[in-house]
């Protein structure tokens, strides 16, 4: 745990890079799910589905990182056992990740809600974390990219993202 936890604040505190590989990503972010197996034992479980394609692709640095720390926090609020997937394919010149948890999802007023303040800046929330993701990928990589959330038919929460591999804009 210490080792692992050394390495996610080696990569946090590293202020080289603003853009990476989804691979080195993804190495970080193996080691902060390691850290949550650990903490919430077998209450926590999650998948990695990734395509080996995108791996190469570019995203902006902790992407995934805040999305999942949101499964966590709000799934365990109405589960006591939680599961999170990631997923990742290519279409096209756009890479898809989503990441979807078993919680409780959200009401269809809550939905909206946040839909709404992801576009509209002003709006209160506590999901700035997701604000942030959106407007970092709209500001770098156009509006090819995104966020988007859908409630799973058997509860739980799609965090979808859509990262444009086209040229990047700044």
């Amino acid at each position: 745990l210490i080792s692992e936890l050394t390495q996610i604040l080696r990569y946090t505190i590293n202020n080289t890079k603003r853009d990476v590989q989804l691979l080195e990503d993804m190495e970080y972010l193996k080691d902060y799910l390691s850290i949550q197996s650990s903490r919430f034992g077998e209450r926590f479980s999650y998948e990695i589905d990734i395509a080996p394609q995108c791996y190469s692709c570019i995203i902006p640095k902790l992407l995934l990182q805040p999305v999942i720390e949101n499964c966590i926090k709000y799934g365990f609020r109405k589960k006591v056992d939680l599961s999170v997937t990631i997923k990742g394919r290519m279409e096209g010149q756009v890479l898809w990740l989503q990441v979807i948890d078993n919680g409780g999802g959200l009401q269809e007023a809550e939905l909206e809600e946040l839909k709404a303040f992801i576009v509209e800046p002003g709006l209160p929330s506590e999901h700035h974390g997701l604000r942030n993701i959106a407007r970092r990928l709209y500001l770098k990589y156009g509006r090819d990219s995104g966020v988007s959330f859908k409630n799973n038919k058997m509860g739980g929460l799609t965090v979808t993202l859509r990262v444009s591999q086209k040229e990047m804009i700044g």
